[in-house]
Parts: structure tokens; sequence; C-alpha cells
């Protein structure tokens, strides 16, 4: 689990998944974690279960998705961010969780690629071909 730096919404807050979260968010949009980005699409409905979740910790979890849906759309009218931008960090932040593999991990945050980690990602390719 990898904690990100996330600004949108105030400065020096973070957004995370673990387990913990990452159920309490299959719960929320009613689909496995595995289908929230398997279309290569993620509805806007998705998006801000993910930013409400995945920043409770933020005001004792006192934000709703409400409050997470005018801030985006505040920050799309001021020009500020573009929705695409705000998507890509919520993907992301389920990448950095794990769940989608060491691979996929490693795709979305390649400077943390060393040869060790090429190494193991080439093997476990190799493992699941056999």
């Amino acid at each position: 689990m990898k904690v990100l730096s996330c600004n949108y919404f105030g400065n020096n807050e973070t957004i995370y998944f673990n387990v913990k979260r990452l159920a309490e968010l299959e719960t929320a949009i009613g689909k496995p974690i595995l289908g929230v980005v398997d279309s290569g699409t993620l509805a806007l409905a998705d998006m801000i279960q993910i930013y409400t979740i995945g920043m409770q910790h933020i005001n004792q979890g006192m934000r709703t998705a409400d409050f997470y849906a005018e801030k985006i759309q505040e920050l799309i009218d001021s020009e500020t961010y573009e929705l695409q931008e705000i998507m890509m960090t919520a993907v992301k932040v389920l990448f950095a969780s794990g769940i989608f593999g060491k691979k996929a991990y490693y795709n979305a945050f390649p400077n943390e690629v060393t040869p060790t980690v090429e190494k193991k990602i080439a093997e476990e390719e190799e493992e699941t071909k056999n």
C-alpha cells in the first residue's frame, strides 16, 4: 500500500487504499475493484467514491460524496485541473494499493522499478505462463 499526495481538495492531503477501504469501495460501487478499471474508463460516480473512501482519514471522515463532487466541479470550472487528471489520480491510487499486482503497480510507478524488481516481474510472468 502506497500513500499518495492529493492536494485537489486541500493542502498536504493524502489518499490511500488498504484492504478494508477496498472492501468499502466495492460495497459502495456495487462491483469488484477489478471491474472498476477493466473497461478502460472510470465512471464519475465511482471516481467520487474513490475520493470519498480513499480520503476518509481527512476531517475524521466527515467529507461526503457531495463534498467531493462539488469540489471536483469547482476545480474543473476554475480550469485549475482537467477532469482527466483528477480521474487518473483516482485510478493511480487503486494501483498503489497493490490490488492489481506488482506489474500493474510498477507500470503506474515506473520510477520505482529497479533491476531486481524487473527480474521479479519477469519471473512472475514466466510462472503465469507455465
